[in-house]
């Protein structure tokens, strides 16, 4: 199983907090959560998705089924099996004050 790179992964969450922490009202549009959400892998379907983008940015690889929801102060996983534990972003980089919780399915 893959597993995620947790130092990148806390540093570029660290990145995607700051950009949200800068007041841009125009990029964030005074949003108070964000969620992504990707459905089942189909191979057939090869689409462009800003969503596997995001995870692939965040956690170095896609988490097919699986809900991700991100607030100011807390990261919230929704997957099934092991997804959501490999998914978590705790490295030396660690975010301030970002605690995760991994909700299976």
């Amino acid at each position: 199983m893959a597993t995620a790179d947790a130092d990148r992964c806390a540093a570029r969450m660290k990145q995607f907090l700051a950009s949200w922490d800068s007041g841009s009202d125009t990029l964030w549009g005074g949003a108070t959560a964000v969620l992504v959400g990707s459905g089942v892998n189909k191979e057939d379907d090869l689409r462009y998705l800003k969503s596997v983008a995001l995870e692939v940015w965040l956690f170095g690889y896609e988490l097919p089924d699986t809900l991700i929801l991100v607030t100011k102060t807390e990261l919230h996983v929704v997957s099934s099996g092991k997804k959501g534990t490999c998914a978590a972003c705790r490295g030396k980089h660690k975010p301030r004050r970002f605690p995760h919780t991994t909700h299976k399915r």
